[in-house]
């Protein structure tokens, strides 16, 4: 392996390490990029549909790239986010970290208001118990990622790109109905200038 792999995995660890749960999204986004660009390519070039047909089909994948890469941007950080400050404003720890908190009144009092965050005291106070609070954070966050991707991949943009593909659909039928009327119609031949003089 070259320096510019061992600089990426070193990367990689640093900017995911301590965060599963973005690693996974911003993967699935990638391969989720990756598939949709191979298969507008695809599409492009196979000699096996006609212009028409690609007028068609190209639109219609570019909008389910998007609906199924921005949906699933979207449902995942916000479920992350939502998951994470569950567990930093101290409403949803294990039984050790809610024993920490117990024992001090003033930490108690904090517990669930939104600029409370349980990731301070993790870092400055050594009887924390950090090992556990960051194992069940990043093991909720991540759990919480992926049944929001599964919604998101399985339920959600299915719904909104089957609704999307059936109105591209019938503005194109509609579309090509009218080119195909128009065509239809026998051409209007212009006046010739010395037969339509008045005598």
């Amino acid at each position: 392996m070259g320096k510019l792999g061992a600089s990426l995995l070193n990367f990689i660890a640093k900017s995911f390490m301590a965060n599963p749960s973005g690693m996974l999204i911003v993967t699935t986004v990638f391969g989720w990029v990756t598939a949709s660009t191979a298969q507008i390519i695809s599409i492009a070039r196979n000699p096996k549909y006609t212009n028409e047909q690609k007028n068609f089909l190209l639109p219609q994948e570019l909008s389910d790239a998007a609906i199924n890469i921005g949906a699933f941007f979207a449902i995942t950080t916000a479920s992350k986010k939502i998951a994470l400050k569950m567990f930093q404003t101290g409403k949803l720890v294990p039984k050790i970290v809610s024993e920490y908190l117990n024992k001090n009144e003033n930490l108690r009092k904090q517990v669930g208001k939104l600029d409370f965050n349980l990731d301070k005291y993790a870092k400055e106070d050594k009887l924390f118990p950090k090992n556990e609070y960051e194992c069940c954070r990043d093991l909720f966050t991540t759990g919480v990622t992926v049944g929001a991707g599964i919604l998101s991949s399985n339920v959600i943009t299915p719904i909104i790109r089957n609704k999307m593909a059936s109105n591209m659909q019938h503005t194109y039928i509609n579309n090509k109905d009218i080119i195909e009327q128009e065509l239809s119609k026998p051409a209007k031949l212009p006046l010739n200038k010395a037969t339509s003089m008045k005598i």
